[in-house]
Formats: structure tokens, C-alpha cells, sequence
């Protein structure tokens, strides 16, 4: 049994959810355990850094954003107009995911190469398929590969991190929208069948496990 692409949702592949599940008490355990004692590097992109073409969290909301991003229109603010507090929280939220990456990757060594975990996975024109059709350049926070006692793949899942104020996250019973067909670019740019939405709370560190509604199957409807 294997859950490794697309197509492999058409078989019997529900076993592997228990699996998938256990990737939420893994990181507890791992985070019990973990002594805080390390680096981390943190890389913020700016609008300079950009390459033209569809970006995955600009396909939902303004279309004018899209369109430049596809001609390559860099986009530039006068320093008067910066919102400043919003600068902050957006350079707070890659923090946490250059945090949360890190300790995916750590909890993965630890599971003696039965899971691995590769993160900023690039998505360019260069890949073929949908990434060439549409000018795709974007990267996906990570993919989670399960292995079997011959170190074989069998199991892929996605992870999409997303930071929330309290009030956000606590009136996300389910996952956004906007979120949903930022993740289906990259589930079909990637042959992704499986992606987990990491909602996590800044106030008080609570966060959604890998599960439903939060596990979600690729929709070849969006």
C-alpha cells in the first residue's frame, strides 16, 4: 500500500491516515525533549528576490497583484506608507516557519530514516507540467516522506505553515479558502496527495494536528 502521488488516491489508501496522524504526537514528544540549543537561520525574501510568473498564495484575492506578478512588476512603497506593524508580524511569521521547519527536520533524524523531511520545496517552469503551463515559480514549507524497514517511500504529505492571531484561529473550524487553492498548486505542481495546513496560534501556541478538516486530498475540482 502506498500513498506517494495523485493517482494513488484512487486506491485503497485510507490505512495510512493513522500514519499521518502520528506525525502530530511525534512532534509533541519531540518537542518535550527538545533543549532549545541551536541556530537557526532565517532568510525573509524581498520583493526584489521575486521571479515572474504565478506565485501559489497570490492566486486567490486581488487580481491586480497576480497580473503584475506575472509581468514582473516589482512592487514598491514609500517608506511614509509602510504599515510598520504589518512589516512585523509578516517578518515574525517566517521566524516561526524557519522554527517549526527546523524542528521537523531534527524530529525527522530522529526517527532513524524512517521519515524524512525536506523543506522549501521549489516549484519552477523548469519542472514541466502545470509549474510550465502557468509560469509557476513558489516553494512549498515542506514535504514529510514516510519509509518502510527497506527504506522504501510509500507515504508523502505536504505541510503548508500559517500563522494566526488568537481570533483567527479560533474561528477557523476548518481550513481557509484562500488557503485551500494555495495549497492545490502546490499538490498538483508537486504530485502532492496529501497536505497537512499547520494553522498555529501566536498567542498561545496551539496549533491544528494532521488531521481533518486540517489533512487535506487533493480536489481536482479547484
Amino acid at each position: 500500500m502506498q500513498l506517494l502521488t495523485i493517482s494513488d488516491l484512487n486506491s485503497e489508501w485510507q490505512p495510512l491516515l493513522a500514519n499521518v496522524l502520528w506525525l502530530g504526537e511525534l512532534y509533541d514528544q519531540f518537542k518535550r525533549q527538545d533543549s532549545g540549543n541551536r541556530d537557526i537561520p532565517v532568510h525573509i525574501a524581498g520583493e526584489s528576490t521575486r521571479e515572474a510568473g504565478v506565485h501559489a498564495s497570490e492566486v486567490s484575492g486581488c487580481v491586480r497583484r497576480l497580473v503584475y506578478g506575472t509581468q514582473g512588476t516589482e512592487r514598491r512603497v514609500r517608506p511614509e506608507d509602510v504599515n510598520i506593524n504589518m512589516r512585523r508580524r509578516f517578518q515574525l511569521g517566517h521566524m516561526l516557519h524557519a522554527l517549526t521547519q527546523d524542528d521537523f527536520d531534527l524530529m525527522c533524524m530522529l526517527t532513524d530514516g524512517m521519515l524524512t523531511f525536506e523543506d522549501e520545496v521549489k516549484i519552477h517552469p523548469g519542472m514541466g507540467g502545470v509549474a510550465e503551463t502557468w509560469k509557476i515559480h513558489s516553494s512549498c514549507d515542506g514535504i514529510f516522506t514516510f519509509l518502510n524497514g527497506q527504506y522504501n517511500p510509500y507515504l508523502r504529505v505536504g505541510v503548508e505553515i500559517k500563522t494566526m492571531s488568537a481570533d483567527v484561529f479560533e474561528k477557523a473550524n476548518k481550513p481557509l479558502d484562500y488557503h485551500l487553492e494555495q495549497i492545490c498548486v502546490y499538490m498538483k505542481a508537486l504530485d502532492i496527495p496529501l497536505m497537512w495546513l499547520y494553522y498555529y496560534n501566536k498567542s498561545n501556541s496551539n496549533w491544528t494536528k494532521p488531521m481533518a478538516p486540517f489533512l487535506v486530498t487533493f480536489d481536482h475540482k479547484l
